[in-house]
C-alpha cells in the first residue's frame, strides 16, 4: 500500500495515479514516495499557523488551477438559500488518457458549474498545463460557448505576473477546451478554511499582489466581476494568480440582467441591485476578499440573496480590529473604505488600495520588475499625508516675505519701475485726443486702440556704451522718453494682421486715409504723431496757379513742450510713411538733459502737420535696414533656436514612438492640452482687437482659433513625448502632477507641492532681483537691461489677466521643456550628474549671451538661476517646477506700482494676488484641515 502525497488516500502498490484525486504516484515505475500531511505549496514550512490551533500541522488539499470552481461553490447562494452539493458525476477523462493527440491527462483538478479543469502534460512542449472543458450539458448552449470564448479573449488582453496566463482555445473530439497556465498550489479559499486567516505580513504581501493584478486588468478596461478567494491561486512560491475571467469584460458591455452575473456573496450593492458594474464594483469585491484574508471571516453572511442585499445596504461590517486586535489601523481603514456602500467613497483604483497598505512602494516594485508604472499607479503612490501645520505655516510666511521683497526689487529691475509713471492711461488717452484736435486732425473715427511701447534702441545704446553702475538712473527723468504711450484711431476698423489679433502702433499698417496716431511720454508730451492725408485730392477749379500753403510747425513744438529758440533748423532726413508736400527738421538738446542731443522731423500736407517724430543718435531706421544684434546676443539667440529645433524634432519623434507603443498618458495629455487651449482662448478673447464687421471678425476668429489649437497641439505632443519616459525613470516626480490632472484639488500632496513651488518661485524671483541690482552694485559692474515685458498690464485688469494666462501657458511649456532637455541629456550622457552639468552650462551660456554685457558675472549668476529648476525637478517634481516658474515670471515680468494708491496699483495686484492665492491654497490644502498648532 502507498499513501497519496496530496490527499493521503491509501492506494494499492503498482498504481500510477491516485484514484481519489488523480495525483501522479509513479514516474517511470519509481514511486514518488509518501508524504503524509505535507506543508501547503507556496509557503515555507512552519510559516503559516492556524489561529485556532497554534503549532498544529497544516494539511494541504488537492491542488487547484485557474478556472476550476469548487463543488459546491463556497461563495454562491442557491435559490433555496443553501448551497446544494449535487452528486458528482465520474470524471470525463481518466488519468493517463491522451486528448487531442497532444495532452496526457494527469488528473481532475476541479469541477463546477462553469466546467471541468484537468491537469495535463503537453507532450509537444514538454510542460504542464491546465485544460478547461465546458460541462457536457452546455456544449450546445451558444451563450455558454460565447462566454467560454470570452474568457480567452479577455484574459489574454491582461498581461501581469499576478494574473493567470491564458494560452489558447481549441476544439477536439467535439469538445471546446481552453489551455492555460498550470499553477502548482491551492486557492485562497481552501487555505483560509484550513488556517482561519493569514499572518499579517503574508496577508499584506498577498493583498498587494492582488491589487497589482486587478489594476493591470482595469488598465486594459477589463472588469473581473467574480473576484473571490476561490478565484485567487497561490503557487509554490506564494505568488498570487487571479483566475477565472469567464465573467470578465469591458464595463460598457454589461447591460440588463448580465450586471448580476457573478457570485452574490462577493458582489457590490449596486451589482446585487442590478444597477451597474464598474471598477468600484471590483474594488468592493477586493475589499471583501481582503476582509476575509486578514480576519478569516466573511464581511457579510446571508442565506438568501435578499438577506445579503439587505445586510450590505443597511448594515456595516464588523470592524476588523474587533476580530483581530493586532491588525494594522491602515489595513482596517482601507478595507472599510473598499466596503463603503456609496461607490463614490471607495478608493478610486486598486493601486490606491495598494498605496494605502502599510509598507511597500508600488512604484519601486514596478520598476524592479522592469515595468513602466501606469499613471494611476503613480497617482496612487507616495505619501497621503501633507505637511505639519507648523511646517506649512513657515513655508507660507517665507513665501509671503519673499514675494514682498521680490516686489520691492522689481521697481529696480522692471522698466516700468525705473521711469516715472505720472499720468494714468485714461489721462494719457484724453491728452492724445486733445493733441489730435490741436494739430488739426479731423475728430471722426470708427475705431481706436491704445497701448504702451518702449525705445529699445536707447536701451541697447546705453548698454553698449555705458559702464556706470547707475547707468539707468536717468530713466526716471523720462528724457529721452523710453516708456511711451500710444493712441491711434481710424475711420475704418483697426484689424491687426498678427495671429493674436492685437493692435500695435504699426499693425495694422498706416495706410487708410484719416488714420491718425499719437505717441506721448508719461507726462503727456508729444513724442510722435501721424495723420494720413486723403487718398484723393479735391480738384482745383481756380485758374490761378497755387502752391501748398506754408505749414505752421509751432503747434507740433508746443505739443512737444519744446522751445523753438533752443532748436536749430536742419535738412530733413527721415521720410514719413505716406505722401507729404512739405518737410522740416530741427536739432538741439533736451532742456532737462543738455548733454542729450535730440532731432525732430516733421512733415505737412497742404499746410497741415501730418507727421512728427523725435529721434536721437541711437534711433535705427527700422524700415531701411534689419535690426542688428550684438555678436554675443546673436550667438545667444542662435543657441536658443538650435535648442528649440532639437526639442521640437525630438518631441515629435518621441511622441510618435510612445503613441505607437501605447505608452503615453493620453487622458492626462488631453486634459493638459484642453487647459492650455482654454487659457489661450481666454487670452485671445480678452486681448484681440475685435471689430464690428462680420467678415473681418471671422478672419480674426480663424487666426485666433488656429493659434489656440497650435498651443494645444504643442502641449499635447510635449506631454506625450515627455511623460512616459519620466514615468519610467523618475515616477516620483509626477505623483502630485498626475493627482492634479486627475482633479484631486483637495489632495494634501498637491497642496504641499503647490506651496513649496510657490515659495521657491518667490525666493527665486527675489534672488533674481538681487542678482540684477544688489550684486552688480556690490561688485561695481553695470546692471543688465531693465525688463520691458508686461507693459500692457498697466492698461488695466483685462490685459493683466491676458498676461497671466500667457505666462501660465508659457511656463507650462518651459517646465516641460526643462524636463525634456534634462531627459535627452540623461539618455545621451548616461550619467545624471554630467547631464545636469551640461544642462546648466547650456542654459547659463545662452542667458549670459542674451544679456549682452558683463559676460562672466552674468554667467555666474545664470549658473545659480539655471541650476534651480534642475533642483526643483529632481528633488520636488514637475508640479513644483511649473508653479515655481509661473511665480518667478509673474513677479519679474509684471510691473509693480511705486506706492499703494498709485494708479498702477492694479498692475501690482494682478501680479501679487495670484502668488498670494497659490501660497494660501497650498497652505490650506497641505495641512489637510489640521489644527494650526500641532
Amino acid at each position: 500500500m502507498a499513501t497519496c502525497p496530496t490527499c493521503a488516500h491509501l492506494t494499492a502498490d503498482g498504481q500510477r495515479f491516485c484514484p481519489s484525486c488523480g495525483t501522479l504516484l509513479e514516474i517511470d515505475g519509481l514511486p514518488t514516495g509518501t508524504a503524509p500531511r505535507p506543508r501547503p505549496s507556496g509557503f515555507p514550512a512552519g510559516s503559516l499557523r492556524s489561529p485556532a490551533t497554534p503549532g498544529s500541522p497544516l494539511r494541504s488539499p488537492a491542488p487547484r488551477t485557474p478556472g476550476a470552481p469548487r463543488t459546491p461553490d463556497a461563495g454562491s447562494l442557491s435559490p433555496s438559500g443553501r448551497g446544494a452539493a449535487a452528486a458528482a458525476p465520474p470524471p470525463r477523462f481518466v488519468p493517463g488518457a491522451l486528448f487531442a493527440e497532444r495532452y496526457r491527462i494527469v488528473g481532475l483538478l476541479g469541477r463546477g458549474g462553469m466546467g471541468e479543469v484537468y491537469r495535463a502534460d503537453d507532450l509537444r512542449l514538454g510542460q504542464a498545463v491546465a485544460l478547461k472543458f465546458l460541462p457536457e450539458s452546455f456544449l450546445d448552449d451558444p451563450v455558454r460557448r460565447e462566454r467560454f470564448h470570452n474568457e480567452v479573449r479577455t484574459a489574454r488582453g491582461v498581461s501581469h505576473p499576478a494574473v493567470c496566463r491564458m494560452y489558447d482555445i481549441g476544439d477536439a473530439e467535439a469538445q471546446p477546451f481552453l489551455t492555460m497556465e498550470y499553477v502548482d498550489g491551492e486557492d485562497l479559499a481552501s487555505l483560509l478554511r484550513r488556517i482561519g486567516r493569514l499572518p499579517s505580513d503574508k496577508a499584506v504581501d498577498i493583498a498587494r499582489q492582488l491589487c497589482a493584478g486587478l489594476a493591470a486588468a482595469h488598465e486594459r478596461g477589463v472588469l473581473h466581476r467574480d473576484l473571490k478567494p476561490d478565484n485567487v491561486m497561490l503557487d509554490g512560491r506564494g505568488k498570487v494568480r487571479i483566475t477565472d475571467f469567464g465573467l470578465a469584460g469591458l464595463a460598457e458591455s454589461f447591460v440588463g440582467e448580465d450586471v448580476r452575473s457573478g457570485t452574490p456573496a462577493y458582489m457590490s450593492p449596486e451589482q446585487l441591485a442590478g444597477r451597474e458594474v464598474s471598477v468600484s464594483s471590483d474594488i468592493y469585491s477586493l475589499g471583501l476578499v481582503l476582509y476575509e484574508l486578514f480576519t478569516g471571516r466573511k464581511a457579510f453572511e446571508g442565506k438568501t440573496l435578499a438577506e445579503l442585499l439587505r445586510k450590505q445596504s443597511e448594515t456595516t461590517p464588523m470592524s476588523p480590529s474587533t476580530l483581530v486586535h493586532e491588525i494594522d489601523p491602515a489595513v482596517e481603514r482601507v478595507i472599510l473604505r473598499c466596503l463603503e456602500n456609496d461607490a463614490r467613497l471607495r478608493p478610486p483604483s486598486a493601486l490606491a488600495v495598494a498605496a494605502a497598505l502599510p509598507g511597500g512602494d508600488p512604484l519601486a516594485a514596478a520598476l524592479a520588475a522592469g515595468e513602466i508604472p501606469s499613471p494611476e499607479m503613480v497617482a496612487a503612490a507616495g505619501a497621503i499625508e501633507g505637511l505639519r501645520a507648523s511646517t506649512a505655516g513657515w513655508l507660507f510666511a517665507a513665501g509671503l516675505a519673499a514675494t514682498a521683497l521680490a516686489a520691492l526689487l522689481s521697481s529696480r529691475v522692471h522698466l516700468a519701475g525705473l521711469v516715472t509713471l505720472v499720468k494714468s492711461p485714461d489721462a494719457l488717452e484724453d491728452r492724445a485726443q486733445e493733441a489730435l484736435r490741436a494739430l488739426g486732425h479731423p475728430a471722426r473715427r470708427a475705431d481706436r486702440a491704445v497701448g504702451f511701447s518702449f525705445d529699445g534702441d536707447y536701451l541697447q545704446q546705453v548698454e553698449s556704451h555705458s559702464t556706470s553702475v547707475d547707468r539707468w538712473k536717468d530713466l526716471a527723468a523720462d528724457r529721452p522718453p523710453v516708456l511711451q504711450y500710444w493712441y491711434r484711431q481710424s475711420p475704418q476698423p483697426l484689424l491687426a494682421t498678427s495671429l493674436t489679433g492685437r493692435t500695435t502702433w504699426s499693425n495694422p499698417a498706416v495706410l487708410a486715409s484719416g488714420m491718425a496716431g499719437v505717441k506721448l511720454d508719461m507726462e503727456g508730451r508729444l513724442v510722435g504723431f501721424y495723420s494720413v492725408p486723403p487718398q484723393l485730392e479735391e480738384a482745383d477749379t481756380s485758374s490761378r496757379p497755387r502752391g501748398p500753403p506754408a505749414p505752421d510747425w509751432s503747434a507740433l513744438l508746443a505739443e512737444a513742450r519744446l522751445d523753438a529758440t533752443r532748436l536749430t533748423p536742419d535738412a530733413p532726413r527721415w521720410t514719413p510713411p505716406f505722401y507729404a508736400d512739405a518737410r522740416a527738421a530741427w536739432t538741439g538738446t533736451d532742456p532737462e538733459r543738455p548733454e542729450l542731443p535730440i532731432r525732430l522731423e516733421a512733415a505737412a500736407y497742404h499746410g497741415r502737420p501730418v507727421y512728427f517724430e523725435m529721434t536721437g543718435d541711437w534711433t535705427r531706421p527700422d524700415r531701411a535696414q534689419p535690426f542688428q544684434f550684438s555678436k554675443g546676443r546673436h550667438a545667444g539667440y542662435q543657441l536658443a533656436v538650435v535648442l528649440f529645433i532639437a526639442l521640437a524634432v525630438g518631441s515629435l519623434l518621441l511622441a510618435r514612438h510612445n503613441v505607437r507603443l501605447g505608452r503615453g498618458d493620453r487622458a492626462g495629455a488631453r486634459r493638459l492640452a484642453v487647459a492650455a487651449m482654454a487659457a489661450k482662448l481666454a487670452s485671445w478673447l480678452l486681448s484681440a482687437h475685435h471689430v464690428a464687421d462680420l467678415q473681418l471678425e471671422l478672419g480674426l476668429v480663424v487666426r485666433g482659433l488656429g493659434l489656440v489649437f497650435f498651443f494645444g497641439a504643442v502641449i499635447w505632443i510635449l506631454y506625450l513625448a515627455l511623460e512616459p519616459f519620466v514615468r519610467r525613470h523618475w515616477p516620483d516626480t509626477l505623483i502630485s502632477w498626475t493627482r492634479l490632472l486627475a482633479g484631486r484639488l483637495r489632495d494634501p500632496i498637491v497642496g504641499r507641492d503647490v506651496l513649496i513651488g510657490a515659495a521657491c518661485g518667490a525666493a527665486i524671483a527675489m534672488s533674481a532681483g538681487a542678482a540684477r541690482t544688489i550684486i552688480p552694485a556690490a561688485l561695481g559692474i553695470p546692471p543688465p537691461v531693465p525688463i520691458p515685458d508686461g507693459l500692457e498690464t498697466l492698461l488695466g485688469v483685462r490685459l493683466g489677466l491676458v498676461t497671466l494666462a500667457d505666462v501660465a501657458v508659457a511656463m507650462l511649456m518651459e517646465g516641460m521643456a526643462v524636463v525634456m532637455l534634462r531627459l535627452a541629456l540623461r539618455r545621451a550622457l548616461r550619467f545624471e550628474a554630467l547631464a545636469a552639468g551640461v544642462y546648466i552650462l547650456l542654459l547659463s551660456v545662452q542667458d549670459a549671451l542674451v544679456v549682452g554685457s558683463n559676460f562672466w558675472p552674468m554667467l555666474a549668476m545664470a549658473v545659480v538661476l539655471s541650476g534651480t529648476p534642475i533642483y526643483l525637478v529632481t528633488r520636488l517634481g514637475l508640479l513644483p517646477t511649473v508653479v515655481g516658474f509661473f511665480v518667478v515670471s509673474t513677479l519679474l515680468v509684471l510691473p509693480q506700482a511705486p506706492s499703494f494708491g498709485h494708479w498702477a496699483t492694479e498692475a501690482s495686484a494682478i501680479s501679487l494676488l495670484p502668488v498670494a492665492l497659490l501660497l494660501l491654497y497650498g497652505y490650506q490644502v497641505s495641512r489637510a484641515r489640521r489644527p494650526l498648532i500641532v
